[in-house]
């Protein structure tokens, strides 16, 4: 993908004079919209949530303790109490993971949204990753790529003092450090009921897919029958599903979908419908 992108004109920046910059956010340049997205703006640009481990370490402890944090240009500023252990600790290494992500906003209420692009997240990548949205797909080059489900529309709002765009882009940290503490605790689950979990040492390298030859690098490192791995996301994650979402959102607040619209405007009558046909089946 990244080859792609460096050498697709369809994904070269333009020129500065016709996009000014995302304030907060320099490393952020406007780029072609893909065809069929719909949106009006397109950016590229690169998130690194974690200076080095500790910086991992600190925003797990902020998120498991509901305390607030800081994002700067993408990198999370957290400042946990002290002397507080986390089971996950000696897991949480090679934190510093860069991400490229395609960030698309569209017109009226509609919220934006974030796909990664390197290293790549998506159901081919990651089979049991938790918070993607299937739904919302785009085309980058050959590859479909699901957005990330950065919050639900029922839990968070924008405030109309600071850029929407920003606003999202620090949500999308915040998503994307989540994401490197699921990555670094994944266990690797049999495909079959009955067989064995395998728990890695810290650091030891993580294959979601057996290799296609047994000639491949890979095949040497460690061959095992197929198995998919999921790790732990945390903090609280919003309801989902039809019957969760009318138990959890008032009709007058944002709809679960990031349409910007409100519930009872939009999904309501659906997920009563679904929840209805459910209880009925």
């Amino acid at each position: 993908m990244g080859a792609l992108l460096a050498t697709s004109s369809a994904y070269l920046p333009v020129p500065p004079s016709s996009a000014p910059e995302i304030p907060d956010y320099p490393q952020f340049e406007r780029v072609p919209v893909p065809d069929g997205s719909n949106a009006t703006c397109a950016w590229i640009g690169t998130i690194q949530p974690f200076g080095d481990d500790a910086a991992g370490r600190a925003f797990l402890r902020c998120v498991e303790a509901k305390l607030p944090f800081d994002v700067v240009e993408g990198t999370i500023i957290a400042h946990p109490p002290a002397n507080i252990q986390h089971w996950s600790d000696s897991w949480l290494i090679g934190m510093g993971m860069r991400f490229r992500l395609l960030v698309l906003e569209f017109n009226g209420s509609k919220h934006p949204r974030a796909y990664a692009l390197q290293p790549e997240v998506s159901r081919s990548s990651h089979p049991l990753h938790p918070h993607l949205r299937t739904d919302l797909v785009v085309t980058v080059g050959r590859r479909e790529l699901p957005a990330l489900c950065v919050y639900s529309g029922a839990a968070f709002s924008y405030s109309p003092e600071w850029p929407r765009i920003v606003q999202f882009l620090d949500q999308t940290a915040a998503y994307i450090g989540r994401h490197i503490i699921w990555l670094r605790t994944r266990v690797e689950i049999p495909a079959r009921f009955g067989g064995t979990f395998y728990v890695p040492s810290p650091g030891e390298p993580i294959f979601d897919h057996l290799p296609r030859f047994k000639t491949d690098p890979i095949a040497s490192v460690r061959a095992r029958g197929y198995a998919t791995w999921s790790g732990y996301w945390p903090g609280p994650v919003a309801p989902s599903g039809a019957s969760e979402h009318l138990r959890t959102i008032r009709p007058s607040r944002e709809c679960w979908c990031c349409s910007g619209k409100k519930y009872g405007e939009c999904h309501r009558p659906i997920d009563r419908e679904i929840a209805r046909l459910a209880l009925t089946s």
